[in-house]
């Protein structure tokens, strides 16, 4: 019984990967092409697009806090804005099926086996450099979205604004954090590996 669970435990854990980064996946299209396309993807199709549809960055005006249009970020912001999602979709999707790849070669024996290595290692750096260069082009919208609003209300709102930045993005970090983890995890793969092959030629 303890065998059974053992060997389903990793494809459950799996499994729950997947519908997780499925879910991430479908709320960055949406996020993303709404930038893009300038209107909804996904739910009412005459719900205005506003700055507010900017991750994590809201700007209102005026005592009902109706949020500033999406006119008041030049094209080239709001394109910027939306490339970090289209980034994180590549990253999320070319990550999970190089790590499904590990996984089944690991079920079936081959844990130090070239075709495992490379896959751990590659899955690595795709996590590592998609969340350094997501990170970095967070931090210029974001900046971009800042300038660009106040200017704005300085220009055209006479009555009170106010500015709202959401929560510091995680997930660029948490990215780097797992690839480092992964690039550790397959030093120790390819170490394996040639201790196999010390063996395999000894014998």
């Amino acid at each position: 019984m303890k065998d059974r669970l053992t060997a389903v435990l990793p494809w459950l854990a799996l499994a729950a990967v997947w519908l997780l980064g499925i879910g991430a996946v479908f709320a960055l299209v949406a996020q993303s092409l709404t930038l893009l396309m300038q209107r909804r993807i996904f739910g009412p199709p005459d719900m205005t697009v506003t700055v507010c549809d900017v991750p994590n960055f809201c700007a209102t005006t005026g005592p009902e806090e109706d949020p500033l249009p999406l006119d008041a970020f030049s094209r080239s912001t709001q394109i910027l804005a939306a490339i970090p999602g289209l980034i994180l979709i590549g990253m999320i999707l070319v990550a999970m099926i190089l790590g499904t790849g590990v996984m089944r070669r690991i079920s079936r024996g081959d844990a130090f086996a070239l075709k495992t290595v490379r896959a751990l290692g590659g899955a690595s750096l795709v996590l590592l450099a998609g969340g350094a260069v997501t990170f970095a082009l967070e931090k210029w919208s974001f900046e971009r979205a800042m300038a660009e609003a106040t200017t704005y209300i300085n220009t055209h709102i006479a009555s009170e604004a106010s500015i709202t930045v959401g929560m510091t993005p995680q997930f660029p970090s948490l990215a780097m954090l797992f690839g480092i983890l992964g690039l550790a995890a397959w030093a120790a793969f390819r170490q394996g590996a040639a201790m196999r092959e010390e063996l395999d030629s000894v014998i």
